[in-house]
């Protein structure tokens, strides 16, 4: 008898199977002269085993399969229209309105997945009534043209669906009586109160199941054409570790089908790592193309969505986090750095030793220093796919790039191998210090095809000493699906306080009454403190105390404090799971014997003796290097435990482990930038405001001794390059035990909202280094809610404004006179939680520093602090030099433009580049009395321009002079109002500077703040994208956030629930953009009705004067305010404040980005 269980992974198909009760292992690539490697790797079992004639059973097939993943990477799915509410065609394409990468000024995003749109009129509130019914009419007329398009698959997605889905429930029977084939109803696919979550997964659905549908009836069919009389029980992997029948399997539940049978194979790992002493298990699965990184703590770790390029994916699946360093990923040397990845060399052509004309990748360097053994590998390489691994044609290359950067062979393979392993280690620090662990308290599970031949050396970075690999660790999500069970997940809405239990407790019993009492179920609440979106799932009980205490607990442990407020319950899930859990009853057995470790196969190893590293262990598909220092043994199931015996600190200190000084470069730029990541997360899991937890409204940054920036985390440029001065300014007021509190434009300030919060490191009372962070805060005090005034004249107008504030004295939190401090603030209570949120991140760069100086010692760490700057300042005269050759300047050479504000003010900018010596100066001069972040603005231009991956920091201004007059529109003095500086004015010098480098046209110039606020409601901010200016080669993008800012917008039905307004539409401005021969973006639409009274204030720009376009391309339109009220409509500034009555509305459409070159 034969069972399957397949994973059909990128680049290898991997096949565990046992025939008659053994167990057995099956690899060939995924993508070769076969149609499908999980029908062939069927048929080549079966094949072997019935040469004889013998009629072999085949019992079951499983498999875990990325057809979904690479049908959206690749759009190779099912043409599909989208049907939405009116006034929303678009809302699904803006999304979040971020754009993905903050220094990529062609800021692509991922296309959407829909063919057509539909929009329908009907509306429904937060709560369910219907405030416009359905035209079923219109909906069928619209459907039987889309089928008359060939359109057979559609999703449908409507507005508070999940609350009331009476008119998504009449669009579905409609569209079965037309015939369509495949429908996607958002309201049964996701149960989330977010349409944006909801409805691209529901697309997501409607896009790739065809084409799963396709699939699954072809793979049926070859194998009856194969199985002759035969029926097996085939089953697919969903992302959250359960087994599906095939007529269950949907896109949305499989976009991590592959890597989730690896998750359910490291579960087995408990009784190992609880022996051992550890709190948890890291997971690394290192395959051709990524590395993903998981953790377990004696309980499944699921999380309720996912995103897959740039959709987001809202189901339940394994929280697993994806970094570009697979066996395939490109090894480059740029700038004086070695880079391994983002890119992919993929199974085809493959790396160079896959014999196929390939590229310079990951596999190469280790096949080079011997760390893979050619013959134990099967051979399945060459056009031929069956050849070995060719090692000469890598020998030539490293050999060819040893001549070119003057180092040898060795060294260089080595050098790119340890930057691949540091950048595994970051998603590893993220998912473990996120969840308030320290990596170094894991055991480190090592699996996928090239994760051996790296184990050790991760695990040193982690300062982590004991390693777990599997024997079938190079096939671990095949062996994974064996060991998974049957699994159905529902989630049911029921919104209300936790409180009332009582009624909350009938509902759940009623429904538990309807569950098969023999299987194995759990039900779990979905909670959170009201005011936050932040949702924590708690076990079900019938006592609320417990639950109440178990949520307290949980949220204590990930964010270090619980709230007084009210908690809510907006789900309740359940998960039911059948047949019985299999297990792996592991352990470790008693060492009788240390001996040296010579090259073996894997079953050569012996119980009972462990092995003294170095050396290299087979297990026939893959290589296990142990390094010196390790030790290799045993478990008593034939698994491997490594078990470092020597002090980890006290080596990383006493060994250099950098041969190179572009090594030691890069594997530090990696551990800067990843402080500054892990600061930032702390941030965002720790703060309670919409604004700093959901929009991701703050920035992160690490400093040295005197101040200067030195990494930051990719946050929002308007904020890191005015953070140096801030840091600068309060160097002599820090004693020891101090933290400062911060947000006067005098002391490096932006506008009063962003307050910064600076944390010094002492040692030996000096100040070594500083870590800082600056928030968004919602409300400041000032003259209208948000802090965000449309017609201040002066500081005061916009809030409380603070020089230096110690907000920690002496290592005491001084919270009754912060309290004083902000009594003007209207969200004083959010204002405390978040600055605490802020300390909080800065204690964790602090202790994060402290620890890569315990690893590497002060004088390395310090010393690359200013390699880092160092690096930057390279790589913008480098930058420069090309740039004037590229557009044929003289050798100093001066470009002259200006811009105009809406005001008429005036900012005049010269900008000479001088090619000898590769500096530039900006000029200022000419510009109008009385603008801030001007700084910012010209470290972000350049950042972008050197177009390569470097930390940014205070070294990109090195070969800068910048001319401010003084009292000028960039230079305010300390009492005049200073808030559009920050949100308006630095995106207009962002493309003034861009114009004068020919690099783009104008962006939409604008971030378009829109706030609220009134008696009895809670004020709201937003900021609205809009087009980005079109450059040489690429088209600008449409409803994104440009340049200076990225925050994400809340999403409607979150807004509609919390505040008394109703979202009218959102929606691209279409043909806004400026023409040219590359075209630029276009804005948004985004309308209001409110429902109450309230105080309403716009801050925008670009209302009077276009974005211009460049080199021949059109202007991008303007935007235009509207207010509407008792029938009539007006026109409204670009600055305004009022106050609004029931029922009016404000019509904001922003404005689009400019054209490059003439048509």
């Amino acid at each position: 008898m034969l069972n399957f269980y397949i994973d059909r992974g990128g680049t290898f198909t991997d096949v565990f199977y046992q025939f008659n009760g053994e167990s057995k292992v099956h690899k060939l690539l995924s993508q070769s002269y076969y149609k499908d490697g999980v029908f062939q790797g069927i048929k080549e079992i079966y094949e072997k085993y019935s040469q004889d004639g013998q009629n072999v059973q085949v019992n079951q097939i499983v498999i875990g399969t990325t057809i979904i993943t690479n049908a959206i990477l690749e759009k190779q799915g099912h043409d599909c229209a989208l049907l939405i509410t009116e006034g929303f065609r678009d809302l699904l394409q803006i999304g979040q309105q971020t754009r993905p990468q903050i220094f990529d000024l062609t800021m692509k995003k991922p296309s959407v997945l829909y063919k057509e749109v539909i929009e329908i009129k009907e509306r429904i509130t937060y709560e369910g009534q219907i405030v416009e019914s359905i035209d079923l009419e219109q909906v069928r007329s619209n459907l039987i043209k889309l089928k008359q398009q060939k359109i057979s698959s559609i999703a449908i997605v409507l507005l508070h669906s999940v609350i009331n889905d009476i008119h998504e429930q009449q669009i579905k029977n409609i569209a079965k009586e037309i015939g369509f084939n495949s429908i996607s109803i958002s309201s049964e696919v996701s149960k989330v109160i977010k349409i944006v979550p909801r409805g691209q997964t529901t697309v997501l659905n409607s896009y790739v199941n065809p084409l799963i549908q396709l699939y699954i009836q072809e793979l049926e069919q070859e194998i009856r054409s194969l199985l002759i009389n035969q029926n097996p029980q085939i089953l697919f992997m969903q992302s959250d570790g359960g087994l599906t029948e095939a007529q269950e399997f949907i896109g949305s539940k499989a976009v991590l089908s592959g890597p989730a049978g690896g998750v359910v194979a490291l579960m087995q790992s408990t009784k190992i790592f609880k022996q051992l002493n550890k709190k948890g298990v890291v997971g690394l699965d290192m395959g051709g193309t990524s590395t993903d990184v998981c953790v377990y703590y004696d309980k499944q770790n699921i999380k309720e969505e996912s995103i897959v390029d740039g959709i987001i994916v809202n189901t339940p699946c394994f929280d697993i986090k994806t970094v570009a360093a697979g066996g395939g990923s490109l090894l480059k040397f740029e700038n004086g750095m070695f880079k391994v990845g983002p890119t992919s060399s993929g199974s085809y052509p493959g790396p160079i030793c896959y014999d196929r004309n390939g590229l310079l990748s990951l596999t190469d360097a280790n096949l080079y220093l011997g760390n893979i053994d050619v013959d134990h590998l099967p051979k399945i390489f060459g056009f031929d796919n069956k050849s070995g691994l060719n090692y000469e044609k890598v020998k030539q290359q490293f050999e060819k790039l040893s001549q070119e950067l003057q180092m040898s062979p060795i060294e260089i393979a080595e050098s790119f191998i340890k930057v691949a392993d540091e950048q595994m280690c970051r998603p590893i620090r993220q998912i473990t210090n996120g969840r308030g662990q320290l990596s170094q308290d894991h055991l480190l599970v090592i699996y996928g095809g090239a994760g051996g031949q790296h184990c050790c050396s991760i695990a040193e970075s982690l300062m982590i000493d004991s390693i777990f690999i599997h024997k079938y660790a190079s096939i671990f999500s095949a062996y994974g699906l064996s060991l998974a069970r049957q699994q159905k997940y529902q989630k049911i809405p029921l919104i209300d306080k936790l409180i009332n239990f009582d009624s909350i407790n009938k509902v759940i019993q009623s429904f538990q009454s309807q569950l098969q009492q023999d299987i194995e179920q759990l039900i779990e609440l979905h909670l959170k403190y009201e005011g936050s979106d932040f949702l924590l799932k708690i076990e079900y009980n019938t006592d609320m105390n417990i639950i109440k205490q178990q949520f307290e607990m949980q949220h204590h442990e990930l964010f270090g404090f619980k709230q007084n407020r009210e908690i809510l319950i907006e789900y309740v899930s359940v998960t039911i799971k059948y047949g019985q859990q299999k297990e792996e009853n592991d352990e470790l057995l008693e060492i009788l014997k240390i001996i040296d470790g010579n090259n073996m196969n894997i079953n050569e190893l012996q119980k009972q003796i462990q092995y003294k590293g170095p050396f290299l262990i087979h297990t026939g598909n893959t290589t296990i290097k142990i390094n010196s220092g390790w030790q290799a043994e045993l478990t008593k199931n034939d698994n491997i435990i490594i078990r470092k015996i020597t002090d980890l600190q006290q080596q990383n200190i006493n060994q250099s482990k950098y041969t190179n000084s572009s090594l030691e470069l890069s594997i530090f730029a990696n551990k800067f930038m990843s402080i500054a990541e892990e600061m930032g997360l702390q941030l965002q899991n720790t703060a309670v405001s919409i604004n700093i937890k959901e929009r991701l409204d703050f920035s992160c940054a690490i400093f040295d001794k005197d101040g200067n920036l030195v990494a930051n985390a990719p946050h929002l440029p308007v904020h890191l390059g005015s953070m140096s001065d801030a840091v600068k300014c309060q160097i002599n007021n820090f004693n020891q035990g101090d933290i400062i509190m911060s947000n006067h434009p005098e002391m490096g300030g932006s506008h009063l909202p962003d307050i910064t919060i600076i944390t010094p490191y002492f040692k030996d009372n000096q100040k070594l280094f500083y870590v800082a962070s600056r928030g968004h805060h919602a409300d400041i005090g000032g003259i209208s809610p948000g802090s965000m005034p449309a017609f201040s004249k002066y500081l005061k107008d916009e809030g409380i404004a603070v020089r230096s504030f110690k907000i920690v004295e002496d290592g005491v939190f001084q919270e009754d006179k912060l309290i004083e401090l902000l009594q003007e603030s209207r969200e004083r209570q959010d204002n405390i939680q978040d600055l605490k949120a802020q300390i909080a991140a800065n204690n964790k760069g602090i202790q994060l520093i402290e620890q890569l100086i315990k690893q590497e010692g002060y004088d390395k760490v310090n010393q690359n602090m200013k390699r880092i700057q160092e690096n930057g300042e390279n790589c913008v005269r480098q930058m420069l030099y090309d740039i004037s050759i590229k557009n044929n300047l003289q050798e100093i050479d001066t470009i002259e433009s200006e811009e105009y504000m809406d005001d008429g003010s005036k900012i005049n900018l010269k900008l000479t580049i001088n090619r000898n010596d590769r500096s530039v100066i900006f000029d200022f001069t000419g510009t109008s009395q009385q603008v801030l972040v001007t700084k910012s603005a010209i470290i972000y231009c350049l950042r972008c321009l050197v177009d390569m991956d470097i930390p940014l920091n205070q070294g990109c201004l090195n070969p800068t002079q910048i001319i401010i007059p003084k009292n000028s529109l960039l230079s305010p003095n300390n009492i005049c109002a200073i808030v559009g500086g920050n949100v308006l004015t630095s995106q207009r010098i962002t493309d003034l500077i861009l114009k004068c480098f020919y690099a783009t046209a104008a962006s939409q110039g604008c971030m378009n703040n829109f706030s609220f606020g009134g008696f009895n409601q809670r004020s709201y901010y937003e900021t609205i994208g809009g087009g980005s200016g079109a450059g040489d080669g690429f088209n600008g993008e449409s409803g994104v956030q440009v340049h200076m800012t990225n925050t994400r917008i809340t999403d409607v039905e979150i807004i509609e629930r919390k505040h008394p307004v109703r979202i009218l539409s959102f929606t691209l401005r279409q043909n806004s953009h400026g023409k040219g021969r590359y075209n630029g973006g276009d804005g948004i639409i985004r309308s209001f009705l409110f429902l109450t009274k309230l105080n309403v204030s716009l801050l925008t720009e670009r209302r009077v004067f276009s974005p211009f376009g460049l080199k021949g391309g059109k202007n991008g339109q303007k935007g235009i305010n509207i207010y509407k009220t008792q029938g009539q409509s007006f026109l409204l500034s670009g600055k305004v404040n009022l106050d609004v009555q029931s029922n009016d509305e404000i019509w904001i459409y922003t404005p689009g980005g400019g054209g490059y070159g003439s048509i």
